[in-house]
């Protein structure tokens, strides 16, 4: 496949953030993740100068297991990159209201909106969880309405334009990112946004080499976001050696001013380069039983697999053949494979690889971007259907990528706007404790609502 770098017009890309943000900001289902106490950390920082969380000791209440304590001070047990990637957006925000109050005053409706927000950033005690829960979603869904524009680059740098919004399309409504990374302000939703920017930079760096050098830090932040994203960091970065080495030098550098950061913080905090919650001890692997179950699990539970709640990706497993085929993209494509498939092994080594409550595969959302760039040369294969003189390889082959997308479609707007398939995880029991309910054929979540009561 030819590289392209048809981005189209400008407008076509604020389209593409504009009208993804919205469908995600009308969404109604807010999750509960375990990074609840990201944003009382981000206001903390603005507030008080600190990252700790001492001033909401009378609110643990609501998440207490998301709390540890380190030399006095409790802090928030889950990596500080959600926090990190929050505290710009709302650093502004914040000053944007205090700006307007004074005018705000003489006009009712805007006033009401100032002031919850000033009386909710200042309050520390009997906090108002639902204000957190719909500031972490309005968030969420800005963040994966910016991933959308850079996956959108990442094909169009393969693609027409037009036909490169078919993978956007993919990525915005067929995957996790819809129902898991846009409800609350969690790991995944940073993952993937750094993830996808670096995904951009690689594919841009066919064109322009010098790229290469720039997805260091993105590639480096998205371990900040997530621990899992090691792998990413290290095959990425052998990439980036065997394709750019006049460039290896940049992007180590950029890569190391993200890790010294990461690291001085850690130092300062937990007197180590990592927090507890990124040490490999937390990987544990199953016996051989288990593990398999946890393999086919991720993959094909009637609960959590990836092919169950985006049958789409089914064809990227086709991209993948199409682009080792191809030898001008061979080491990318064994590059981006690899690191699925690595990610794939880890997520089902830990104990609960059903992510405790949550939606479809949550634990898969960070590896949309890759599955949304084997989906590239597909959509190539199906523009070349459109024009076929052969109507029935044709209308089969579009048919089945229709089909494919309009169920993962389904699912994930299930899962982004009904609460009973949310509340799948505890009725009729709780599937931490009675784990052989993933694999209840019978009581699919995303029917929930449908087929049951």
């Amino acid at each position: 496949m030819k590289q392209s770098s048809s981005r189209g017009p400008r407008w076509s890309l604020a389209l593409v953030f504009v009208v993804v943000t919205v469908v995600y900001e009308c969404c109604p289902i807010k999750g509960v993740g375990d990074l609840f106490w990201s944003l009382p950390t981000v206001f903390s920082v603005i507030r008080e100068g600190n990252a700790d969380l001492n001033e909401y000791q009378d609110a643990f209440h609501y998440y207490p297991g998301a709390v540890e304590v380190i030399d006095g001070k409790y802090r928030n047990f889950f990596p500080v990159g959600s926090a990190l990637l929050a505290l710009g957006p709302i650093w502004v925000f914040n000053g944007g209201v205090n700006l307007v109050a004074p005018v705000a005053e003489h006009f009712p409706k805007l006033n009401k909106g100032v002031s919850n927000w000033k009386k909710n950033f200042a309050r520390v005690g009997n906090i108002d969880a639902s204000f957190f829960f719909t500031t972490e979603m309005v968030l969420a869904s800005l963040f994966m309405g910016l991933a959308a524009v850079f996956i959108q680059l990442m094909a169009s740098e393969l693609l027409p334009w037009r036909w490169a919004l078919v993978v956007t399309g993919v990525f915005a409504f067929c995957s996790s990112v819809w129902s898991t990374a846009t409800r609350d302000l969690g790991q995944h939703g940073p993952s993937v946004l750094m993830l996808s920017i670096a995904l951009w930079l690689l594919v841009r760096a066919r064109r322009v080499p010098s790229s290469a050098a720039w997805a260091g830090l993105f590639v480096g932040l998205s371990y900040v976001m997530r621990p899992t994203n090691s792998l990413s960091v290290i095959v990425l970065s052998l990439l980036v050696a065997i394709r750019y080495r006049r460039f290896f030098l940049a992007y180590c550098g950029m890569g190391l001013l993200v890790a010294a950061t990461f690291f001085a913080y850690n130092w300062s905090v937990y007197s180590a380069i990592l927090p507890p919650y990124f040490q490999a001890g937390r990987i544990a692997p199953q016996s051989g039983a288990l593990m398999a179950e946890a393999l086919a699990g991720n993959l094909v539970s009637p609960a959590r697999g990836l092919f169950i709640y985006s049958p789409i990706f089914l064809l990227s497993l086709y991209g993948l053949f199409l682009e080792l085929r191809d030898k001008s993209h061979r080491v990318e494509a064994a590059a981006f494979g690899l690191i699925l498939v690595l990610h794939w092994l880890t997520v089902s080594s830990f104990p609960h690889w059903w992510a405790g409550h949550s939606y479809g595969p949550r634990y898969m959302t960070d590896m949309t971007p890759y599955l949304c760039y084997f989906l590239v040369p597909v959509v190539d294969r199906l523009r070349m259907a459109a024009s076929s003189p052969r109507p029935v390889w044709r209308r089969g082959f579009v048919l089945t990528f229709v089909l494919l997308a309009g169920l993962s479609v389904f699912t994930h707007l299930r899962g982004a706007t009904s609460s009973a398939v949310v509340n799948w995880n505890g009725l009729p029991l709780d599937v931490d404790t009675h784990p052989s309910r993933l694999w209840d054929f019978g009581d699919i979540a995303f029917l929930r609502g449908l087929s049951k009561p």
